[in-house]
Formats: C-alpha cells, structure tokens, sequence
C-alpha cells in the first residue's frame, strides 16, 4: 500500500457559476497546494524563503465531464527531472475516472525570478515511481499566421499571491474569446507558460487562422509592448453530443 503522503486525495465541490475548464484548473491547482503544504514545501513555507513555485507548463486530458457536483482528486509527485518538478493528477467521478493531468513546475527566487535548483527533492516531494499516467506537456508551436480574438487587459482579480496572473486565468481568457464555447466539449487542453503578466498588462489573445484538423485549436497570449509571448495553448475539442 502507498504511503498516504506519497498519493494525496481529496474531494473538492464544484462551483457551477465558474465555466468548467476554468473550474477544474482550480481544484487542480487546489489539490496541488494542499499536498504541497502537508508535505511542508507548500506557498507559505517557500515564501518565507524566498521562492514561490510557478507552472511551466500543464497537460489535461478528459475522457468525460463530471455530471455531478463533487470530484476526486488524486495526486502525487514524480522524480525531479533537473531542475524541473513534475506533478501528475487523477480525476475521479465516484469510482470512475473521467480524466488525468501532467504538470510540470520550478521554483522561483522571489528577486530575480530566475529558477532554483531544487535540492533533496527525494526527502521533500517523496516521489513516486510505481505508476504514471502515460504524458506529459510538451512545448506547443505556434502557426505564424494568427488572428487576434480578443484583447485583455490585467486586472487585480487576475493576479495571484505573487502578484503575477494566476495561471488558471489564461484558459478562461481563451474561452472568452471563443465565439461558441459552451457548444464545445474539451477533451484535451495543453499550456506553455513563456512569461509573466503584471497589473495592467494589454494581453492579446490570438488563434491560428487556417486549421487542419477541425477538432485542434492553437491559442497564443501576445504583449505588444515588449513584443513578448505569455503563453501559448492547445485546446482538443469536440461539439457537444458528438462521437470522437
């Protein structure tokens, strides 16, 4: 049996009022805090420090949609891979899974914002290495040719306890921008964090203009003024009641 420290679980309910993949981001990123915390390397613990974690980039993969208002949540963390933590999420519908997420993150020093080497990471994330859920988010291209949807400004409700955007809030600028989302299943969602966004910042979001598979979708977040890529996205979506 596995050490309850080593795979972390909890349920967490859902809020109907928050659209569903911006919803789930949370409770993932929830679930990832709360393990964190217990196993003392948590927000707080870092802060103190001098560091904070920050995600570079994220995989989900949903096999069905919750039909309920509470979900399961299982998670753990692998092996470091250099500098890099990986952590992996389950999804949980009663007894059933409905969907899995890769995440991979660093940590950051609070002044420079340059990464740190992240020492005894055997003691501290206690890994797991008996099972994994099979991917992992890998760099996404973006086409050159890319229409703007839609442009955002940064608010102070964007903004996380680092006072950067919370990293959730990009999928939800995505959707905002899409002209039919809730016609639309997601089935995979994929996101490259390159740079932080601050208080003000005029963000626009684009999407490619020609697709070849009707089904993928390509989103870049775009800063003007310092001609720098935020993050780039890839969305798998199918129309709600269709076979995929």
């Amino acid at each position: 049996m596995q050490d309850q420290d080593v795979i972390f679980k909890n349920s967490y309910a859902l809020n109907r009022q928050i659209p569903r993949l911006h919803g789930l981001l949370l409770i993932l990123q929830e679930a990832a805090g709360d393990h964190a915390s217990k196993l003392g390397f948590g927000y707080e613990s870092l802060s103190e420090k001098g560091f904070f974690w920050a995600l570079i980039r994220q995989k989900l993969i949903m096999d069905s949609w919750p039909k309920g208002d509470i979900i399961t949540i299982k998670t753990w963390s692998l092996p470091v891979q250099r500098m890099q933590a990986i952590r992996e999420f389950e999804l949980y519908e009663g007894q059933k899974r409905i969907g899995a997420c890769s995440t991979t993150w660093v940590i950051l020093d609070n002044q420079t914002r340059r990464p740190k080497t992240i020492e005894d990471s055997e003691g501290l994330f206690r890994p797991r290495k008996d099972y994994s859920v099979g991917f992992s988010a890998g760099r996404i291209n973006t086409p050159e040719r890319m229409n703007v949807l839609k442009t955002h400004v940064v608010e102070p409700g964007d903004l996380d306890r680092n006072n950067h955007v919370n990293n959730t809030n990009y999928a939800r600028w995505m959707l905002d921008a899409m002209p039919n989302p809730t016609e639309m299943e997601i089935r995979e969602y994929e996101v490259n964090f390159l740079a932080e966004a601050f208080l003000g910042d005029e963000i626009a979001i684009l999407s490619q203009k020609e697709k070849a598979d009707p089904h993928e979708m390509i989103f870049k977040g775009y800063r003007g003024r310092d001609d720098q890529s935020i993050f780039s996205a890839r969305l798998i979506v199918s129309m709600v009641g269709e076979t995929f």
